[in-house]
């Protein structure tokens, strides 16, 4: 379980913690207004998202890159996310079924990010950047951050 200050906050419940669940995993995700949740997916997973409160966006790409969904979701949406899928302005609420006793989720930042384990030089011909700006998507976001709060991400973007 993670919670961020003016973030939000992301609860997880498996068989681990609760042995009668023998197929299924949920992952109760809310987060404040302006904040967002860093890219992830669920291993071998497939996820079913309902959206309990809010609105909010989500991108889902397909194993090769390629933005397969794109859209606005509101109270009451539901949106099935098939395994192996790597995924506003008020606060968002929803709650991920997944298709596993045991979920592995999997983030683009953290320490132990998928990233830090690709050499520099097959990252930056993936993301179709120099060496340099691989080995800053490499070294960003070392902390344990995985909701990041309005404050956090859009800082960099503010002009002077």
């Amino acid at each position: 379980d993670v919670r961020v200050q003016n973030g939000g906050e992301i609860r997880e419940l498996s068989s681990y913690k609760l042995p009668i669940l023998r197929t299924l995993g949920l992952v109760n995700t809310s987060f404040f207004q302006g904040a967002m949740v860093a890219p992830n997916w669920f291993h071998g997973s497939h996820q079913i998202l309902y959206v309990v409160h809010g609105r909010g966006r989500i991108e889902v790409v397909d194993p090769s890159g390629e933005r397969v969904l794109d859209a606005e979701l509101e109270q009451g949406s539901l949106v099935v996310v098939p395994a192996f899928y790597p995924s506003s302005e008020e606060s968002f609420h929803y709650i991920t079924f997944v298709t596993s006793h045991r979920p592995m989720i999997s983030y683009l930042s953290r320490r132990n990010s998928v990233y830090r384990g690709i050499p520099l030089r097959v990252l930056s011909r993936m993301l179709n950047i120099r060496e340099e700006k691989a080995n800053v998507v490499q070294s960003a976001h070392q902390e344990e951050a995985i909701i990041f709060a309005r404050e956090a991400w859009i800082e960099p973007f503010l002009c002077r």
